[in-house]
């Protein structure tokens, strides 16, 4: 259902989880800010999976509204 979304000092980690089967992963990024968050797992990935490899950014404001941005593009979940 959902997909935790963790910032570290130079990665982002992503951790999803069913009744059987977890899977972590570990991105190398630019990190501005440390922070937690869940997302809605197919929201997020059919976002990211339409994406093309260039730069994003992802803002979490303080109603947990999350920005995902490209330079072409802006998503708001």
């Amino acid at each position: 259902e959902g997909v935790l979304v963790r910032t570290e000092e130079d990665c982002i980690t992503l951790s999803g989880y069913d009744l059987e089967l977890g899977i972590t992963t570990r991105i190398p990024a630019e990190v501005s800010e440390h922070g937690t968050i869940v997302l809605s797992a197919r929201l997020f990935s059919d976002i990211i999976r339409k994406l093309s490899d260039q730069q994003v950014s992802v803002e979490v404001n303080s109603q947990l509204l999350t920005t995902i941005k490209t330079q072409q593009t802006e998503f708001t979940i």
